[in-house]
């Protein structure tokens, strides 16, 4: 290469022989030039993954490039385009990594198996990478490797079609012409698209999981569907529940709702002291004037029917009947006859008593709010405030944490964030027989 050099250096005088200013800016240039190829050549002979792939990009040759990847040059990982290697640095969080795996994975067929791994780590890499939204829709709008779910693909759309994807917009407004993006498009936030996987292995705890958003008399309670379904991948992902043992309804009914709890009760029977349940419920709740006990509604019930609707304390007691490890309540409901906007039932004004549900042996209850305040939504993050904050504390924790730290945690942010937002107080409650000391250093995962 130095002989190439000089003979260049050599033609430039002949041809810049007229300009001797100019010939030596030439040859100056390209002796500077030279000097940084030498710098590069005998970094890359130190293995230096940067030098590796300059000399890649000088010559061409193929082992320059296998050899930066084999160091971990990260452009280097990803024009190599080793599938295995992409996994590996997808996994220890390189998003650009996560990106371009995606993207080498994602298919245009219907028979495509790799799409289901394509969506994981596109999801992943929202934040960085919003353009990868659009293709999640493609997979779900076509079919590809998936089941085609038109509702899923303008969700996604429309998700990129907010982040400035021009093509996701095309695709939402033709898939759904009417559609209104700026009141339907979820908007997105890490605690949903990217959920910390622990691990861990739980094959004796079980869950219910229920979010009642829409009820039968037309009233709505704003994103309890997606507060339970966010709920359900945290069981799975943090807290190492088997899929197989967690029951998760959409709208439940009064008869769902009995037999799910029937079922957790039958569970904890048979392991006879040694699984743990929870009870998660995101909906409507009520207060019974008569008995002064707080209810929470099932979707086919109304204000008027209180025999389809489940006593708190019926729940509680049906549960503690059984021997069990522990066994976690969480009801992100109102009892003050609000919805998540504050907005008062009519029928329901002045009911706001001051009530508690019981809560007995190895039991903890969780209440969103006080019974006489309300448990607002968080529309900016399509959850419910206190729900959101759950999910937000058990996602950015750094280590396992104890039942202590995360009420603590979330008592806190849902305090600040009501005030700031609702100029109202929401403030979680915690019920329970046992000691502070028995309960707080329950480990969750």
């Amino acid at each position: 290469m130095e002989i190439k050099i000089k003979l260049f250096v050599s033609i430039c005088i002949c041809i810049f022989n007229t300009n001797p200013a100019k010939s030596q800016d030439w040859i100056d240039n390209i002796q500077k030039q030279e000097t940084e190829l030498k710098v590069i050549r005998k970094k890359a002979k130190e293995g230096d993954g940067e030098a590796l792939m300059k000399m890649y990009k000088y010559t061409r040759k193929e082992e320059y490039l296998k050899e930066s990847a084999q160091r971990g040059y990260i452009p280097a990982i990803i024009k190599n385009g080793d599938i295995p290697q992409m996994r590996e640095y997808a996994k220890k969080g390189y998003q650009e990594v996560m990106y371009n795996l995606a993207k080498s994975l994602f298919g245009k067929r219907k028979d495509c198996k790799d799409n289901e791994e394509a969506e994981k780590w596109f999801k992943k890499c929202l934040d960085k990478y919003p353009d990868g939204a659009y293709y999640i829709g493609q997979i779900y709008h076509n079919g590809w490797g998936k089941q085609k779910d038109e509702k899923e693909a303008y969700k996604w759309y429309s998700y990129a079609a907010t982040h400035g994807i021009d093509k996701a917009l095309e695709a939402a407004i033709l898939l759904k012409p009417n559609g209104d993006l700026n009141s339907q498009t979820i908007r997105w936030d890490p605690i949903d698209s990217d959920i910390p996987k622990t691990g861990i292995h739980n094959p004796t705890s079980f869950a219910v999981i229920i979010g009642n958003g829409t009820y039968r008399d037309g009233s709505k309670i704003t994103s309890a569907e997606h507060d339970g379904s966010i709920m359900k991948a945290y069981f799975i992902n943090m807290l190492g529940l088997p899929a197989k043992n967690i029951r998760f309804i959409e709208n439940a009914t009064f008869n769902d709702m009995k037999i799910s709890i029937n079922w957790l009760s039958q569970i904890l029977e048979a392991f006879e002291g040694e699984a743990t349940c929870f009870f998660y419920f995101a909906g409507k709740g009520h207060i019974d004037l008569q008995r002064k006990t707080a209810m929470l509604m099932p979707v086919d019930a109304n204000r008027d029917n209180k025999q389809l609707m489940y006593e708190v304390n019926e729940i509680n007691q049906l549960l503690t009947e059984q021997p069990a490890k522990k066994i976690i309540i969480i009801l992100d409901a109102s009892f003050n006859g609000a919805d998540r906007e504050g907005h008062i039932d009519s029928n329901a004004r002045g009911i706001a008593i001051k009530t508690q549900p019981l809560s007995k042996g190895r039991s903890i209850t969780l209440l969103a709010a006080s019974t006489e305040q309300t448990a607002y939504g968080y529309p900016a993050k399509n959850h419910g405030l206190f729900t959101y904050h759950l999910l937000k504390a058990m996602h950015d924790s750094q280590k396992a944490l104890t039942l202590g730290e995360l009420i603590n945690s979330v008592q806190n942010a849902v305090s600040i964030s009501s005030l700031k937002n609702n100029n109202h107080q929401q403030t979680p409650v915690i019920i329970t027989e046992l000691q502070t000391n028995e309960w707080e250093n329950w480990v969750l995962w």
